[in-house]
């Protein structure tokens, strides 16, 4: 956003009451900030007690925190044995028919709702 888009004045004036409403905030954004802050303090707090100790951890330059990967855990045997279901259940179709499908299906939504279908 350009400074020239920001209300400044008595037009921030005029407008400030009814945005800050709209948004729920208060006037005076001080204790709204101090609660984020303790907030994001417990949940960085939370996150580093629950690393494990072995877990190669580290805080890059910009604040991103890097975690090496993780070992896999294996796929349970009954997760295995759905999938197998699922896939003979569902139909083998292509990209173009499935398109095909949703578009026909949003046509009919639209001439039993008697709302003019949107153009392409």
């Amino acid at each position: 956003m350009t400074r020239a888009q920001v209300l400044s004045g008595e037009a921030w004036e005029n407008a400030k009451g009814p945005v800050l409403r709209a948004l729920e905030l208060p006037e005076n954004p001080t204790e709204l900030l101090a609660s984020d802050a303790r907030a994001l303090d417990s949940a960085y707090r939370e996150v580093a007690a629950r690393i494990d100790q072995g877990a190669q951890v580290t805080i890059g330059d910009q604040g991103k925190l890097h975690v090496t990967a993780l070992e896999a855990i294996p796929d349970p045997p009954s997760l295995i044995g759905l999938r197998r279901t699922v896939r003979a259940m569902l139909p083998r179709v292509g990209l173009p028919e499935v398109i095909l499908e949703a578009m026909s299906c949003r046509r009919v939504v639209h001439v039993r709702l008697r709302r003019p279908q949107p153009s392409r």
